[in-house]
C-alpha cells in the first residue's frame, strides 16, 4: 500500500501504528489546540441560532466567524444588520478592507 500523504510504499501494520499515533496526539492536545484542529461547525451554529438561540459568548463567536468568512454579507439581510450592530458596539471586528 502507498502511504496517502508521501506516496512512499508502506505496510498496513506500519500505517496502522501511524494512524494510532496520531490519533493519540489528537486525543492528548488540549480543548483550545483541538478547536484549531477542528473546523468551524457554521452550519451547526446556524441552525443553533435560529432555532434555539445560541449563548451570548458563542453567538459573538458565530458572527466573527461570518464577518471574517464574508458570509455576513452573503447570507439573509438580518445577518448582515446583526454584523454590522455587533461591529458597532465593538463585539467584533469589521472585516479587513
Amino acid at each position: 500500500m502507498r502511504h496517502p500523504i508521501t506516496g512512499r510504499r508502506i505496510s498496513r501494520e506500519k500505517y496502522a501504528e501511524e494512524e494510532a499515533a496520531f490519533a493519540k496526539q489528537i486525543s492528548e492536545m488540549k480543548a483550545e489546540e483541538q478547536a484549531r484542529v477542528k473546523p468551524y461547525d457554521v452550519t451547526g451554529n446556524i441552525i443553533a441560532y435560529e432555532t434555539d438561540g445560541l449563548p451570548d459568548d458563542e453567538m459573538v463567536e458565530l458572527f466573527q466567524h461570518l464577518v471574517d468568512s464574508g458570509l455576513a454579507w452573503e447570507l439573509q439581510g438580518s445577518y448582515g444588520r446583526t454584523a454590522a450592530a455587533l461591529i458597532e458596539a465593538g463585539e467584533i471586528t469589521a472585516p479587513r478592507r
